[in-house]
């Protein structure tokens, strides 16, 4: 819990506003009559464990939306954060899969970040491969 209750409390307040509206929560008042989405945020969250992550989920969405770019193309990133999106049924529009494909096209050994990674092809955590000539004393 300590890691999504470190996610919201680093949030911006642009951050929590795109979060809060996604939860469809009330927007606040702060002292000075200005929106405070922060207190509208922290109120849902103390709730229980599934809202603190329901809450921190659309701030890591938001953080990960900052990060892309229509200049610069997707990149490894961009195609994780979509595929995770998919998985909990979003459709990428036709610029994102656009992009996706170029990305994909262009990096033809990708593999997702959620995906693993290709096992080593020697062991080399058994000391087998130390040369031996290199260890021994010339006494």
């Amino acid at each position: 819990m300590f890691v999504f209750g470190s996610v919201l409390s680093r949030a911006n307040e642009t951050d929590l506003n795109t979060a809060g509206r996604i939860l469809g929560l009330t927007v606040q008042a702060d002292e000075y009559g200005r929106t405070d989405w922060r207190a509208a945020i922290t109120e849902y969250a103390a709730a229980d464990a599934e809202r603190m992550v329901k809450a921190a989920f659309p701030v890591c969405c938001a953080w990960a939306e900052t990060r892309l770019s229509p200049y610069t193309g997707y990149d490894a990133h961009a195609d994780a954060y979509i595929a995770a999106l998919a998985a909990l049924g979003y459709t990428p529009d036709p610029f994102e899969t656009a992009e996706l494909d170029a990305y994909q096209r262009a990096h033809p050994r990708h593999e997702h970040a959620d995906e693993p990674t290709a096992e080593p092809t020697e062991d080399t955590t058994d000391g087998d491969n130390v040369d031996d000539d290199a260890t021994q004393d010339d006494d």
